[in-house]
């Protein structure tokens, strides 16, 4: 009879010594929410929470605003300046311009989004555009759009927000460069990058007194 039990209690103990243990690594990948060391973590929120403030830093950038104002393009590329049916959608127009004779596009935008701006009219000053009607209502890629400071000896502002009575967060002028990359508007201002000689960029918002009205002679 001792001997029945110990054979018994054995292969009890041998049972249990094979049996299949969980791992802790595939007991963590089947529970969400906590990591390897046992910390529960909430990565859904997190990285809600840095949309939210990647979202917010742009909101206060380019506020939300109508827009009417006019940047220039004066380098159309190899097979022209592209028009987008959306923002970095489908091409569906191209205008060539003659950059020898110093042609370049007036654009009237009525919306910026993101870096991209939706036309409201297109002007050659010095030719006309087949169908120019048809570019209405479409998107140009910021990249090419720019705007244009006044004579080299006058101080220009760039404001935090679209607004005279704002911060002056910096003060640039033609000497350096007379461009600026426009980023985004709002009403009549024109929210734009300025690059120094030295390297240096700046950013901020650009009056519509401070913009010149050509690209191809000082204001």
């Amino acid at each position: 009879m001792r001997y029945i039990i110990g054979c018994y209690c054995f292969l009890c103990l041998v049972g249990c010594a094979n049996a299949p243990s969980p791992k802790s690594s595939e007991f963590v990948k089947n529970v969400e929410g906590i990591d390897s060391s046992g910390v529960i973590i909430d990565s859904v929120n997190e990285s809600r929470s840095i949309d939210k403030n990647n979202s917010q830093m742009k909101a206060n950038a380019i506020p939300e605003c109508g827009c009417y104002a006019v940047g220039y393009i004066t380098d159309p590329g190899i097979k022209g300046v592209a028009f987008f049916k959306e923002v970095d959608g489908e091409v569906v127009h191209r205008v060539t311009i003659d950059v020898d004779q110093e042609e370049f596009l007036e654009i009237s935008v009525v919306q910026s989004e993101n870096g991209w701006f939706r036309v409201g009219k297109v002007k050659n000053p010095f030719s006309e555009i087949p169908n120019d009607q048809a570019l209405s209502g479409l998107w140009v890629d910021g990249a090419l759009l720019r705007v244009y400071l006044p004579d080299a000896d006058v101080k220009v502002n760039l404001y935090d927000q679209p607004d005279k009575t704002s911060r002056v967060t910096h003060q640039v002028n033609a000497l350096g460069n007379y461009q600026l990359s426009v980023i985004g508007c709002c009403r009549n201002w024109v929210y734009a990058e300025y690059r120094a000689a030295s390297g240096e960029s700046y950013r901020g918002w650009l009056s519509p007194e401070d913009i010149c009205s050509t690209p191809i002679s000082n204001c």
